[in-house]
């Protein structure tokens, strides 16, 4: 139904309590891979999960999402590589989300060095700069945006950002 509504990617995500996610990330993928054209966005904060995923696709997927703490770095990153996928990557790290593009760029530039020390190339990573309910948080909205205008232009990558959050 996403594919004819117009979907460009599929976002896979079947984490749920007390499931065996590895498994069902590998039959999923597999049943959702050979009915649909579209690239697979594999979605786990479990990276054996995100490994069968992989895997398991026909293509190259992307992996929604790494960020910028050492455990996301060291664990995903090598996983990306490993299968060719794109990564989308969230600019914020141990601490938790950044109140300011400083931060985010921070947390961006280090995802990015981290990557291509991997051998993943620019061109496959991109940056979610993060945005919050803008009736609750109306300071954060400029520097979402600041930090989503660097990164295109001083880091020169893609950008993508959860919209459902704006209100």
């Amino acid at each position: 139904e996403q594919a004819d509504a117009g979907a460009q990617i599929l976002d896979i995500n079947v984490g749920l309590p007390g499931i065996d996610e590895v498994d069902l990330m590998r039959r999923v993928v597999t049943a959702i891979g050979g009915a649909v054209g579209l690239p697979l966005q594999i979605d786990s904060s479990n990276p054996a999960a995100i490994e069968a995923g992989l895997r398991a696709a026909p293509g190259k997927c992307l992996i929604n999402s790494v960020n910028a703490s050492e455990s996301s770095l060291q664990t995903v990153l090598p996983l990306a590589k490993k299968y060719g996928a794109a990564v989308v990557s969230l600019a914020l790290g141990e601490s938790g989300l950044p109140s300011s593009s400083d931060e985010r760029m921070a947390f961006a530039q280090k995802i990015v060095d981290a990557a291509v020390k991997q051998g993943i190339p620019r061109e496959d990573i991109a940056i979610d700069c993060l945005t919050l309910t803008v009736s609750a948080q109306q300071g954060q909205v400029g520097q979402t945006l600041e930090a989503v205008r660097r990164v295109r232009t001083e880091l020169g990558l893609e950008t993508v950002l959860g919209v459902s959050n704006i209100s």
